[in-house]
């Protein structure tokens, strides 16, 4: 099984379900329907999830924390393409 291609999968993955999770954190408050704001919360707080389990994987693959990964990397090693 070739575990640097499953990791880099999984980073990208990763990385652009963080990204997302974050910028639908910024519409918080911004939209003119309530409803909008929940769903927005909502997406976002999904996204920050999944990112949360694909980063776990990354761990038990033998990369660091989840936090470790998610928040301490500087901005050119993300993989996202989100954004």
């Amino acid at each position: 099984m070739n575990t640097d291609a499953l990791k880099d999968l999984l980073y990208r993955l990763a990385d652009d379900q963080l990204i997302l999770g974050h910028r639908n954190s910024e519409w918080n408050g911004l939209g003119p329907i309530l409803e909008e704001d929940i769903a927005f919360s909502s997406m976002a707080q999904d996204k920050l999830g999944h990112s949360l389990q694909l980063y776990t994987l990354l761990h038990q693959l033998g990369e660091a924390e989840p936090d470790t990964v998610a928040f301490t990397r500087n901005a050119p090693s993300f993989t996202a393409r989100s954004w």
